[in-house]
């Protein structure tokens, strides 16, 4: 079994947590201080992790494909906007193709790169195809993010059980299939 790689370089001190990177393929450590009750050299509130963590983001995400169910609403819809509004080149599904449409129509009117295609998660097949409409579409996948899910709205101890089916479906099947 390899190696795991060290989170925090031999030499450094016990100020606080370090974060390794995977950026440009060094993989180096930085040391930031500041954690568990230290104060370091900032104030100890994760502003310079946040701050480093913020800037390689967006450094990194541009360009990238990224697909995205769930993205008619809520946190799929906010982070389709927040990817894209970064230089991510999205791809959207859900079951509102309306939703859908009236999104592309917006991040594509501020020049951003964003295609949808209705997508039910608990059809395996369409998600594939949301997939290879990236694939075909944009030349490659580098992330997808499998946000569709549900919560029923009655007590488990009404019976309901199509709901709780439902919610099944979406919110395991739907991942599986991702």
């Amino acid at each position: 079994m390899p190696e795991m790689p060290r989170t925090r370089p031999e030499n450094a001190d016990s100020r606080g947590p370090s974060l390794l990177t995977g950026r440009g393929g060094r993989g180096e450590a930085r040391d930031f201080g500041g954690g568990r009750g230290g104060r370091g050299n900032n104030s100890g509130d994760g502003g310079a992790i946040r701050g480093y963590v913020r800037r390689t983001m967006n450094e990194n995400i541009a360009g990238k494909i990224v697909v995205i169910t769930g993205a008619s609403s809520g946190l799929g819809e906010a982070t389709a906007r927040h990817l894209s509004e970064r230089g991510a080149i999205v791809v959207l599904g859900a079951r509102r193709a309306d939703r859908l449409q009236t999104l592309v129509y917006e991040l594509t009117g501020r020049g951003a790169k964003a295609l949808a295609l209705t997508t039910d998660v608990t059809r395996r097949e369409q998600v594939q195809r949301l997939v290879d409409a990236a694939v075909e579409t944009f030349g490659r996948l580098d992330v997808i993010i499998n946000n569709a899910g549900l919560m029923p709205q009655s007590l488990l101890e009404r019976l309901h059980v199509d709901e709780w089916d439902r919610m099944i479906d979406v919110n395991i099947k739907g991942v599986l299939y991702g």
